[in-house]
């Protein structure tokens, strides 16, 4: 029968904790080290858990915080998608009205509206003139990019104006004259 080998735990830990401490500690004296031992890392961990506690509560009403303020955000946000959006200046809203209609006299009137709109929107901005034509004449392309785009949606209104129901306004030319009006009036924000 092979000898049975002990293995003596008590031993090994001695061995190992005089090692860590380099003291000499005696077998009768390492379970009161233990307990030394135990009582310190007793106190490290009260502490950590208490630090821990705090963080976690902390971070918590961060979390909370941080939610409320997005649930108040996203609240607003459909309040705001929900509600009617309103135009700039609500006579460009009927002049688009008018472009829309099928009607060729809605569209002259539609124009006619647009060019109203730009004398408006022209005075406004402090440009002289006592006319439409004077005011586009008195404008520095510097200053005003679409100039061109206003001459020439101008000068459609003054065709209309002076030729009245003989002039041909077809709906392409319509539509392109208004879109002359909106860049031009984009450009100052007037709409």
């Amino acid at each position: 029968m092979p000898d049975l080998v002990s293995l003596n735990l008590e031993y090994l830990f001695l061995k190992v904790y005089q090692l860590l401490t380099g003291g000499s500690v005696t077998v009768r004296d390492l379970p009161q080290y233990g307990l030394t031992i135990l009582q310190q890392l007793s106190w490290v961990c009260i502490i950590l858990a208490i630090i821990f506690l705090v963080a976690f509560v902390y971070t918590r009403m961060q979390l909370g915080r941080v939610h409320e303020r997005g649930h108040h955000m996203r609240h607003a946000a459909e309040i705001a998608a929900n509600m009617p959006q309103t135009a700039k200046n609500p006579r460009w809203e009927g002049v688009l009205a008018l472009a829309g209609s099928s009607n060729p006299g809605d569209w002259r009137r539609a124009i006619i509206e647009a060019d109203i709109l730009l004398e408006q929107m022209l005075k406004e901005k402090g440009f002289a003139g006592a006319n439409v034509g004077e005011q586009l004449k008195g404008a520095s392309p510097a200053h005003f990019a679409s100039l061109d785009l206003a001459w020439g949606a101008h000068k459609i209104r003054n065709d209309i104006a002076h030729e009245g129901e003989q002039y041909a306004l077809g709906e392409r030319e319509v539509h392109s004259t208004i879109d002359q009006y909106r860049r031009v009036f984009e450009e100052f924000s007037y709409i």
